[in-house]
């Protein structure tokens, strides 16, 4: 039940039902954050090798390792910058 406004007629909020009566106790109903905001600061939270980004200058980068075209070739690892998302080849593997 809650108050209806100016009055002292409480109504039931799933029928719709009108009482007459007074107020006993008021509990105060907490709103849920949303999800998702302020958690995450950074734009990539994967990005935690040091590379140094030739596009933007941020510090920190994701190492993407895919599978090689052919077998006997060594498999291709990316850098992408966890500030722009730019994302270069390099020729070295990452231990």
């Amino acid at each position: 039940m809650k108050p209806v406004h100016g009055t002292s007629d409480l109504i039931c909020i799933s029928c719709n039902n009108i009482e007459k009566g007074e107020i006993s106790s008021t509990t105060k109903i907490k709103i849920k954050p949303e999800k998702g905001k302020g958690v995450i600061e950074d734009k990539d939270i994967f990005a935690d090798y040091d590379f140094l980004c030739s596009k933007c200058g941020h510090n920190k980068a994701q190492a993407i390792i895919r599978a090689p075209h052919v077998s006997d070739e060594d498999d291709p690892v990316y850098f992408r910058c966890g500030k722009c998302g730019h994302t270069k080849q390099v020729a070295k593997k990452v231990t």
